[in-house]
């Protein structure tokens, strides 16, 4: 196990409830967070932000990474896709992120991703509030 050494910080909005599957919410967001983490470059960061809006809660979860590209977003929902340079790490079999799509999908949560930086990949959740049910 490596050790980590990554600045966090963390901004979440008071009150926000969500009437969801348990289960599966909860490996959307295990999914994200391990993902960011194990691909954070060392000393790099981590940054977390839960918005309320009108209907929906725009949650934000950052990372600066090792080298990702435009051309790198469109794969990374993908089973078993896995840049390059981390094939050889066996910690992880390329099905992570994968699952946070299909799952998100089933749960009405609409996810994008960007780079916003050369170094700062974003992903950004649209999840709907308790009592809005969006149509599939």
């Amino acid at each position: 196990m490596r050790e980590c050494r990554l600045g966090c910080e963390i901004r979440l909005a008071k009150g926000a409830v969500v009437e969801s599957d348990p289960t599966l919410l909860e490996a959307v967001f295990r999914n994200l967070f391990s993902n960011v983490v194990s691909y954070t470059k060392e000393d790099g960061s981590v940054v977390c932000a839960l918005e309320n809006g009108r209907e929906y809660f725009h949650f934000t979860l950052a990372n600066t990474n090792n080298g990702l590209t435009s051309m790198d977003l469109e794969h990374l929902f993908e089973p078993f896709w896995r840049k390059e340079e981390s094939r050889s790490d066996q910690s992880h079999c390329g099905l992570g992120l994968s699952l946070v799509s299909a799952y998100a999908r089933l749960l009405g949560i609409n996810i994008d991703v960007e780079l916003v930086a050369s170094d700062l990949i974003q992903f950004s959740l649209r999840i709907p509030m308790a009592g809005i049910h969006p149509t599939q």
